[in-house]
């Protein structure tokens, strides 16, 4: 069995060869599903995107590229296109973006900027455009998975606080 088709076992909710946090199977369902996004960032734009963590509070990316482009609107325009691609299958308030350029002497400068919210009934603008009847259909296949790892998420948080109430 491939890496890949592993990633796409977890991702759908099927038992992968290796037991994965909620955590983990959140940033590996980002990852797969934005691929198409995160490709045409990189083959037009010359920007690497990866998601790299998940908690209840934010999505947390890296965002590599050589461009001499101001850093602020580019990161803008990815957490736009992550955002409109997840919508509510990662309902983070929040997004930490990590912005690298060696060529501009930049190694993971953070940005924090809103992420999901609920009452957007709009895409957000991005350089990444989107067939939403495509899409939504796609999203709808892994809105089981997605719910799944976030309630989980949800529980340890729980477990978590019960916990150190008791310490």
């Amino acid at each position: 069995m491939r890496a890949s088709d592993d990633a796409s076992r977890r991702v759908r909710g099927e038992a992968p060869a290796r037991a994965l946090s909620p955590r983990q199977r959140l940033v590996a369902l980002a990852n797969e599903f934005c691929f198409e996004t995160r490709k045409l960032f990189g083959m037009w734009g010359k920007v690497d995107v990866t998601v790299v963590g998940v908690s209840l509070d934010a999505l947390a990316a890296t965002v590599r590229t050589r461009r001499r482009d101001d850093p602020a609107p580019l990161v803008e325009n990815v957490r736009n296109g992550l955002a409109n691609h997840l919508e509510d299958l990662i309902p983070c308030p929040r997004a930490h973006l990590y912005y690298s350029n060696p060529d501009l002497g930049i190694e993971l400068r953070e940005f924090d900027l809103p992420f999901f919210d609920p009452r957007r009934s709009e895409p957000l603008p991005s350089s990444v455009m989107l067939f939403e009847d495509l899409v939504a259909a796609e999203r709808d296949g892994y809105r089981g998975a997605a719910r799944r790892a976030w309630t989980a998420l949800l529980a340890e948080r729980q477990r978590d606080g019960v916990s150190r109430r008791r310490a």
